[in-house]
């Protein structure tokens, strides 16, 4: 917050107001952030948005693994488990290739 506003402190307090109530709503409903966890297999991992942030994997063992959480996501809470409401972003290793530039596929 503090990147997007002046050093007005009245406009920040301002902001952080809104930004608590909200919160408290947000909790009352039962909505909650999630991050999935770093080094977790992308294509397992439940709650993360399509077409993810891609950078070359520096290992065959890296590729497809979660490097970094852009935005988490939120999910709400019910009895019965909870539902996604937004996926989290993130940013994963996609194929490793050798120093040739070939992608190296293993069957």
């Amino acid at each position: 917050l503090d990147e997007y506003l002046s050093d007005d402190e009245y406009t920040k307090n301002g902001f952080e107001d809104v930004r608590e109530i909200l919160q408290d709503a947000f909790d009352e409903c039962g909505l909650e952030t999630f991050e999935p966890k770093i080094n977790s297999d992308y294509k397992n991992t439940e709650g993360v948005a399509d077409m993810p942030v891609t950078i070359m994997a520096p290992s065959k063992k890296k590729e497809f693994l979660i490097v970094e959480v852009i935005k988490p996501g939120y999910r709400l809470k019910s009895p019965s488990g909870s539902i996604i409401v937004r996926n989290a972003e993130v940013k994963i290793y996609g194929k490793y290739q050798n120093k040739k530039g070939e992608y190296i596929i293993s069957c």
